[in-house]
């Protein structure tokens, strides 16, 4: 882990391979690299939950992360490997023999979070259990953003109706980006469904 300027840049590993992450520092907050990995309860060489989108900048590849958590699950490990494994496996053999249009619902998650799309026809009872303005979150966003780049969060926000609350909108897309329901797409104004 490495503090620079705007940025904090950490290496990690997802059992498959090793990636550069890097997460933007919000200058006003003033925290250094000590207070931050304490906010977020991480260490080094420990394992983390990484929500975020890979970018290109200067030939190079890297994770932006939006969020930053300590695993505190050990089956949220187990997961995490068997996701990385299964998306792997996705790209360097293609879909599994006999597979029709698309993958099972108990898929659709590390199938998301591999490709940056959605299943706009997937139900809701996955979000049964989210508060009502979240839950409308969802469903907006899977109803209006059927492809990769989402939904800008103005036109969300609209869709939403003309008694919504912008920092109602705003709170919940943090809960909902820190779940890990949703993630950004082209930039931090985008969102899509990520389960």
């Amino acid at each position: 882990v490495n503090q620079q300027a705007t940025n904090l840049v950490m290496t990690i590993d997802d059992g498959t391979g090793q990636i550069e992450a890097r997460q933007w520092l919000d200058g006003s907050s003033g925290m250094d690299l000590e207070q931050l990995m304490e906010k977020q309860g991480v260490r080094e060489n420990e394992w983390i939950r990484v929500l975020g989108t890979v970018k290109h900048f200067g030939g190079k590849r890297h994770f932006n992360a939006m969020v930053i958590r300590a695993v505190t699950d050990p089956h949220e490990i187990y997961f995490s490997m068997l996701e990385a494994l299964q998306v792997h496996m996705l790209y360097t053999r293609g879909p599994p023999a006999g597979a029709s249009q698309g993958l099972s619902n108990n898929s659709q998650y590390a199938y998301n979070a591999a490709t940056s799309t959605s299943n706009a026809g997937s139900a809701l009872g996955g979000f049964a259990h989210l508060p009502a303005m979240e839950r409308k979150i969802v469903q907006h966003i899977i109803n209006s953003a059927p492809d990769e780049e989402g939904i800008h969060v103005t036109d969300l926000t609209r869709g939403l109706g003309p008694n919504v609350n912008a920092e109602d909108v705003s709170n919940a897309l943090d809960r909902l980006t820190e779940a890990g329901h949703i993630f950004n797409t082209i930039d931090e104004f985008h969102y899509q469904i990520s389960t």
